[in-house]
């Protein structure tokens, strides 16, 4: 049960992000990205229909987890190839997505990583803000950037056009603040875009704790369609559209990476640019018939 057992430093119990409730346990699980020793409950709320992590790191401690060479980070081009191309597809997919709602303003862009998002938007149009824990971004042109936690630190802008969250959401502690944050600094009809992992995705259940969008310790809970209606009408945000995020064969070739070394099989399957090249096809199915390893909101204040 939940808070009977003495954790180690740097460990806390937590509870559903959303309902607050303990949820049921379902498994102990490492982290297959970067390594980091110890394990870190899975646990489920049936309620809410999402996932969340107990016992998981405390705030304070959640650095050690994000090293200076975590991938985000790092430029497109120095990256393994299959990821930079990846990577460069997946923000010109989602730009073309932002441009179907708003087509230019001012934006904030939270999680920014090393700026590419931004940098694909071009500056005739858009005002950009970029906003990380620490700056890794570099740009042609000067963006303001600001440090901190979206959860924690509310960036001191207001009436933004839209506000980007690519795979940010599930990293935060308190999912409400952020949401609270996001509508306080968007102007009256302006939009939040939200990626995350996809609790109905078909990757979720074939490859089981190899699924990449765990990414144990980092993504602190994986969000449902449900929880994320409710977090929305909370924050007083109306859901405008549910999409597939940019999705290609490198989330799937990961997971079978991870998968295996869930298994104790060292590969590097999820660096091939051949696998990526051929689970692409098959990631692109998925999106089409609702079952795509990530998912964007897009609410409206």
């Amino acid at each position: 049960m939940t808070g009977t057992t003495a954790l180690p430093a740097g460990m806390e119990y937590a509870h559903c992000p959303v309902c607050g409730a303990e949820g049921e346990f379902v498994r102990w699980q490492r982290d297959l990205q970067l390594g980091a020793p110890g394990e870190f409950g899975q646990r489920c709320c049936n309620s809410c229909e999402l996932f969340f992590l107990s016992p998981r790191p405390e705030v304070t401690d959640m650095w050690r987890h994000y090293p200076k060479d975590y991938e985000p980070y790092q430029n497109e081009l120095s990256q393994p190839l299959p990821f930079g191309l990846s990577a460069i597809r997946a923000h010109a997919r989602r730009r073309r997505k932002v441009l179907r709602f708003v087509k230019g303003g001012r934006i904030l862009d939270v999680g920014c990583g090393n700026g590419a998002f931004l940098e694909s938007l071009g500056g005739r149009d858009w005002q950009r803000y970029a906003m990380d824990l620490e700056q890794h971004c570099q740009f042609t042109e000067p963006v303001p950037f600001f440090a901190g936690r979206f959860d924690c630190d509310r960036p001191p802008l207001e009436n933004l056009d839209a506000v980007t969250l690519w795979h940010v959401f599930e990293h935060l502690y308190d999912p409400r603040q952020a949401l609270r944050h996001a509508n306080a600094i968007l102007r009256p009809g302006g939009l939040l875009f939200l990626a995350i992992p996809a609790t109905r995705s078909l990757d979720r259940h074939v490859f089981g704790p190899g699924w990449v969008g765990w990414d144990v310790p980092r993504h602190l809970a994986t969000y449902s369609d449900k929880a994320m209606t409710t977090l929305f009408r909370e924050a007083d945000l109306k859901l405008e559209a549910v999409m597939p995020d940019a999705c290609n064969g490198a989330m799937i070739a990961l997971s079978l990476e991870f998968a295996l070394r869930s298994r104790q099989f060292e590969t590097a399957v999820g660096r091939s640019l051949i696998a990526h090249a051929l689970l692409t096809p098959w990631a692109e199915l998925l999106s089409l018939v609702g079952w795509a390893s990530a998912r964007i909101y897009v609410a409206r204040k």
